[in-house]
């Protein structure tokens, strides 16, 4: 049944699957559409949500990466945000801090 180019788990595939039945359906098909796509989105968020807590904690817990000047000498966290090797992942960390104070 898989023949997207990504690989997708077979759990979500069968589920995509089912989704695109309902779209030729009526109006419950729609509905029931809706519902998936918002369910989806919901677990996306949670997921997303815990990646960003456990980088966060990978970085409250560990001094940075090691290995990788190639020379043994750490590259601390200040200094792999300073030098845009985590821009996204900062930015991500920062909207969702500012998101949890509002």
């Amino acid at each position: 049944m898989n023949t997207t180019s990504k690989q997708l788990p077979d759990d979500v595939e069968a589920r995509l699957y089912e989704a695109t039945r309902w779209i030729t359906q009526d109006e419950e098909g729609y509905e029931k559409l809706k519902q998936f796509l918002a369910q989806e989105l919901h677990h996306l968020q949670d997921k997303h949500e815990q990646v960003l807590s456990e980088i966060e904690n990978l970085i409250a817990e560990s001094s940075g990466v090691y290995g990788l000047h190639l020379n043994g000498d750490p590259a601390d966290w200040q200094w792999l945000i300073e030098n845009g090797w985590l821009e996204e992942t900062e930015k991500a960390l920062t909207q969702n801090k500012t998101k949890e104070q509002s």
